[in-house]
């Protein structure tokens, strides 16, 4: 498995009032996610939220989600993450995080999506040995 190193853009979606959520995620050096690597995500609140992630998938009528990580993940303001492992799914698609936060004594909340990706078969891009 892969670690990776280098941050990318996001796609902000707001919910309600001024409340912040700023998550990112890091590719490869360049931009390659494969199946099986281990993907930083990070994130900064501006206040505390329950927490919800999940991984999904793009389509023509917004996304679908492919798996949640954690649900009421009780998380005070300031920065958190996770290491997410990309899981056997159908490559050569495009994918994102989405993370929601809801507040604890309102009803309101914020929450993320993250700019799509694609996601590449295991050992895409590795060297080969070339020798005859």
């Amino acid at each position: 498995m892969k670690f990776t190193t280098v941050t990318a853009g996001l796609l902000t979606f707001s919910t309600l009032g001024q409340a912040a959520i700023n998550l990112t995620w890091t590719p490869d050096e360049v931009g390659r996610i494969r199946i099986g690597d281990e993907i930083r995500v990070s994130w900064e609140t501006d206040r505390t939220y329950d927490l919800e992630f999940k991984f999904v998938k793009w389509q023509k009528d917004g996304w679908k989600p492919i798996t949640t990580s954690f649900q009421n993940l009780r998380q005070p303001a300031g920065e958190g993450g996770y290491v997410f492992n990309v899981p056997k799914v159908p490559h050569n698609k495009l994918y994102g995080f989405w993370l929601e936060g809801s507040e604890i004594d309102k009803n309101a909340g914020h929450a993320n999506l993250t700019s799509w990706f694609m996601v590449n078969k295991k050992g895409y891009g590795e060297p080969r040995d070339l020798k005859a």
